[in-house]
């Protein structure tokens, strides 16, 4: 971290609402690149997402430590955005599946319904990504979301690629698993639309 950083961290944690921009806009391409990435391209929902993560950021700088870089601290605050509403889209859907069951009938095949029952497939998995440990959550976002190369992967996290490679791995495991354990979750799905 350079002498300007530094200056412009403290700057910041008084409040200092330019000396924060000027921190962001240093990084606010890869930024913007990693929420775009995690939200499988959706302009709107990327700029959302890091509006309000760099929202919260500003509003909790007192609590970067200064152990990570601050575009490696800015980038889980935004993954934690990114998962907290993927976690409530999953409640929502939830809830919708359980009113929309009640008037489904059985046998209607609609293209939009297909297109809504692979989106909410994919919130479904979302979710469950998700709900994994940070580090390997974090693993499945920048290879299987983000697709980064291992390489890149482990440069960001400031990991070794082995290490990148084990955890992704493990991760692909635990997804299998809840997968297997939240079935009734993909196949109430399918059930709605066919």
């Amino acid at each position: 971290m350079t002498v300007d950083e530094r200056q412009l961290i403290a700057a910041a944690r008084k409040g200092d609402i330019p000396a924060f921009e000027a921190l962001v806009r240093r990084h606010h391409r890869t930024l913007y690149k990693f929420a775009l990435g995690i939200t499988r391209g959706n302009e709107h929902d990327a700029a959302d997402i890091l509006q309000d993560a760099l929202i919260k950021a500003f509003l909790g700088i007192d609590r970067f430590e200064e152990r990570s870089s601050f575009p490696s601290w800015l980038w889980r605050i935004i993954r934690n955005e990114f998962l907290d509403r993927i976690r409530a889209q999953r409640l929502e859907t939830v809830s919708l599946d359980e009113e929309e069951a009640e008037g489904c009938e059985p046998g209607h095949h609609d293209t939009p319904e297909k297109q809504l029952s692979d989106e909410e497939r994919k919130r479904h998995l979302l979710g469950l990504v998700a709900a994994l440990p940070e580090k390997h959550s974090e693993i499945v976002i920048l290879v299987e979301l983000m697709e980064l190369s291992y390489e890149d992967a482990a440069e960001y996290l400031a990991i070794p690629v082995g290490s990148v490679r084990s955890r992704l791995s493990r991760a692909r495991e635990q997804l299998t698993e809840s997968v297997k354990k939240n079935m009734e979750l993909f196949s109430a799905v399918g059930r709605h639309t066919g």
